[in-house]
């Protein structure tokens, strides 16, 4: 999946354009916005959904690898989500949501670190928006 997403960053900055937002301005693709020079990324809304997957792949036109590599990754990762989210609702008292039908947003992300950069933040101090956060780190820089 890493190889993946470096694949999606590598694309022309033309076809990246294409992911546009769909619930908020920064659900699609994002060019390094001042208050994050270092960041750029995509968003998928929808990826418990093959459909949506598929939708954003056609939309960046890639290779069937690329397409099966997010649509494996997004099924493994929503049965992980749901499983998390049902444990956390049984401890909360919620045991009769069905988390299976919450939609899931990916977001790719590529923070552009240089040597001049190192210790910078790669984004804004923020808060996540969503339910849950899962986050994978890239110790390939």
């Amino acid at each position: 999946m890493k190889a993946t997403v470096r694949a999606l960053f590598e694309l022309p900055d033309d076809v990246k354009l294409r992911n546009a937002a769909v619930i908020l301005h920064s659900s699609g693709y994002v060019v390094s916005p001042p208050e994050n020079p270092l960041y750029e990324g995509f968003g998928v809304y929808g990826a418990s959904s093959l459909t949506d997957v598929d939708a954003f792949c056609s939309l960046l036109d890639t290779p069937i690898h690329v397409r099966e590599a997010i649509k494996t990754y997004a099924q493994k990762s929503h049965v992980v989500i749901v499983d998390i989210a049902t444990k956390m609702g049984e401890i909360m008292v919620l045991k009769d949501q069905n988390f299976s039908a919450w939609p899931c947003h990916f977001r790719f992300n590529k923070y552009n670190f240089t040597q001049d950069s190192v210790g910078s933040h790669g984004v804004q101090i923020h808060t996540d928006s969503g339910f849950l956060t899962l986050l994978q780190e890239d110790e390939c820089g």
